[in-house]
């Protein structure tokens, strides 16, 4: 149904106003919110339903009302028998809440009207008023310099009042300042905006200091804007303290203005933390923003409180995905896409395709993240061909965000375009060589008398968990030549996300596992060719079953590292340093790493294991298929030994990059609970969540059946049409 203009609300004004009964109801109730209610009640207005588009009878609230009230002015000043109601009627137009966005255009064809009146232009106080509702329209609209001029209007008659003037004006012309100074920042006129807003404070900070209490969520607000102007000047610290400030502000009060506030003011505060790095805190403060404009929503249904809703969702996926959270990063985005989807295309106002814009871009962020790269491509062109046409339209604003945009796009298209050759060729990291270990026998455990770091120490609480040295017997198998790499990882998880098939995992797994890897920092730990670390050992196990493979047995680990003759690292008797190169990533001095690293899988070839095995002294510790037990070596067969009893802990090998030379040792083994994807004892020693767990996978086959065997078929892949 579409919006009425102003002509036809001034035609229902001139209906009433030709029925005295009706006309003296107005008169009389035109105050009260149920008005237009009781009239449709009452059957003595024909088809009202079309004049208010869209609106439900049951739920006329003082939006409509203030329309129809405006109407009235028109028609009230062009007769001598209703001036008396012109002040009346005007100033309860101008401080209803601006509502439903499609009720914009008609506010401002109703407010030009009544500036043009002669009555209502002499009247400064009046025109004071108007023109910052107008501005405040003109924001809801996006037509930034259109609300600046607004405002320039205010002041301009603001300063014909003089310095003897109400505390209402002062208030009128503090939140003319606060919006001029809200356009200016989304244009980018940082400088005068800080200025504007700086002198909202003020005025407001001197009615708060005379006892004019009503103004505290106003001041609120304030604080809020200055902390958006910090924000873009890269000031975060500051835009943390404004934001705050303004939160406890509004906590002192309970009404709805209030709570639209401490949302706006949350919100911005999760923008500012994740800046600082401050990512938890980043994801706290934006769920207190989007409980808080779910609950606006509910209470007063405006669409203004929905939008923002979806860009609080955005903002906590951008500190979710930092965290490495990618399936509620991705949750939250979509839920934004499908809010500025509804509020462009079903509520017809594109002035917020930005929004949606963003929104696309976002959520392909998400996706990418998560590894579904068809996904992230298909929402990055989305919120390109958005941003090239408000581009195209003059909101030149917005190039920054589409160079974004198309950047990610170039980001995708590379990691396919890796990922598509790695599929098309069989030496390449997605499909790893298998390096074959020989049936036989090698020694298995070590010398009870060889040193041990005081990390592993603490780890295991014990000394002699590898003792005494066996003779072990292992069937023939085939094992990975490097540890699994976040490449491969990234299918798996993919296949994970889109068929949600658990079929592969753990029977003691919890149901729905999440197995997306907990990552900090994609930088130092999400590298293609890094290996996969942040996960648990059900992660490891899931992934080795969807490849037609299985972790390998503890056993099986320390003879492909070490191989028949009972050497202590993979290359042989000698620490790595000794022999003038470095064959593995792990510390020489037993210091804790301050500049955590993980190298990539072929970083060190001279490493390599009698077998051909690659990285199995140092960068990670890679899970094995064992439970563990630390009186193990004292019961274990002598024949293909795997400790199946099930238990808290499983068995890890390899050291990492972490820890010395001595926890590389082929021998050395831990135990690590195998529900926990970054143990909680290393955000102690680094004092940030450090992820050192890996894997390789193992088989009986020289051909595994299963998602990388089929890849071993594959010689070519689609690209990106």
């Amino acid at each position: 149904m579409p919006v009425p203009d102003s002509n036809q609300i001034m035609q229902l004004a001139r209906k009433i106003a030709d029925q005295p009964i009706l006309w003296d109801k107005v008169v009389g109730q035109v105050r009260n919110p149920q008005f237009l209610r009781q009239l449709v009640d009452s059957g003595q207005i024909d088809d009202l339903s079309t004049v208010i588009a869209g609106q439900d009878p049951q739920g006329f609230g003082p939006e409509p009302f203030g329309f129809l009230a405006a109407a009235l002015v028109f028609e009230l000043v062009k007769g001598a028998r209703i001036e008396k109601l012109t002040r009346a009627v005007g100033p309860f137009l101008i401080s209803q809440p601006c509502g439903e966005f499609h009720w914009l255009p008609v506010r401002l064809q109703l407010s030009d009207q009544l500036l043009q009146d002669r009555k209502i232009h002499s009247d400064t106080r009046m025109r004071l008023a108007i023109y910052g509702d107008r501005a405040r329209s003109y924001l809801l609209l996006k037509c930034y310099k259109d609300a600046i001029t607004e405002c320039r209007l205010g002041l301009a008659a603001r300063k014909v009042l003089g310095d003897d003037v109400s505390d209402d004006i002062n208030i009128n012309t503090a939140m003319t300042y606060r919006l001029r100074a809200s356009a200016e920042r989304h244009l980018g006129q940082l400088d005068t905006a800080v200025v504007d807003v700086e002198r909202a404070i003020s005025i407001f900070e001197d009615l708060l200091n005379r006892g004019v209490s009503r103004v505290k969520s106003n001041l609120a607000a304030a604080y809020v804007e200055r902390g958006g102007v910090h924000f873009q000047r890269n000031s975060f610290s500051d835009a943390v303290k404004d934001c705050e400030v303004a939160i406890n502000m509004c906590l002192e009060n309970h009404d709805v203005a209030s709570t639209a506030v401490l949302a706006d003011a949350y919100s911005g505060l999760a923008n500012a933390k994740r800046h600082l790095g401050q990512f938890q805190e980043a994801i706290i403060s934006a769920s207190e923003a989007i409980v808080l404009y779910q609950k606006l929503m509910d209470e007063k249904g405006e669409a203004q409180f929905e939008l923002n809703l979806a860009i609080a969702c955005q903002k906590r996926a951008a500190a979710l995905i930092l965290c490495g959270e990618f399936m509620a990063a991705v949750a939250d985005c979509e839920k934004a896409v499908t809010i500025c989807h509804r509020i462009v295309y079903d509520r017809d106002r594109s002035e917020c395709i930005d929004d949606l814009a963003l929104a696309h871009m976002h959520c392909g962020q998400a996706y990418f993240a998560q590894g579904r790269l068809m996904e992230a491509m298909a929402e990055t062109e989305r919120a390109i061909q958005l941003f090239e046409q408000l581009v195209n339209d003059g909101r030149n604003e917005l190039r920054e965000d589409l160079d974004t945009a198309i950047q990610h796009k170039e980001s995708i298209i590379t990691r396919h375009d890796a990922r598509a050759i790695s599929l098309s060729h069989e030496s390449d990291m997605m499909m790893p060589r298998l390096c074959q270990v020989s049936a036989g026998k090698f020694i298995m455990g070590r010398d009870p008398e060889r040193p041990s770091s005081w990390i592993r120490r603490w780890f295991s609480k014990q000394f002699t968990q590898e003792s005494p040295p066996r003779s072990i017997y292992v069937s023939e198998f085939y094992i990975d030549e490097t540890p699994v790499t976040c490449a491969q990882y990234s299918l798996f998880m993919r296949w994970m996300c889109e068929t949600n098939d658990h079929s592969f995992c753990h029977p003691d797994e919890p149901q729905n596992k999440d197995h997306s890897p907990l990552i900090t920092d994609q930088e130092l730990f999400l590298n293609e060719e890094q290996p996969i670390t942040g996960i648990d050992w059900y992660d490891a196990y899931s992934f080795a079953a969807w490849a037609g493979m299985r972790l390998p047995t503890e056993a099986e680990w320390e003879k492909a590292a070490r191989g028949t003759d009972g050497r202590l690292w993979p290359w042989g008797n000698q620490p790595g340093l000794a022999l003038g190169k470095l064959q593995a990533w792990y510390h020489d001095d037993g210091t804790v790493c301050k500049h955590p690293r993980l190298a990539h899988v072929f970083d060190y070839p001279d490493g390599e294991s009698p077998y051909g095995c690659l990285g199995m002294a140092g960068n990670v510790w890679e899970y094995c298929l064992d439970y563990y037990d630390e009186h193990w070596y004292e019961q274990m067969p002598q024949r293909n030994p795997v400790n199946k009893t099930p238990a808290q802990q499983v068995v890890a090998r390899g050291g990492c990059f972490t820890f010395n030379e001595h926890d590389a040792m082929c021998a050395i083994r831990i135990g690590i609970k195998k529900d926990v994807k970054i143990p909680a004892c290393l955000p102690k020693l680094f004092r940030k969540s450090i992820p050192v767990f890996g894997f390789r996978c193992a088989s009986d086959s020289p051909n595994p059946v299963g998602a990388i065997g089929a890849m071993r078929q594959v010689k070519a892949v689609d690209r990106f049409e």
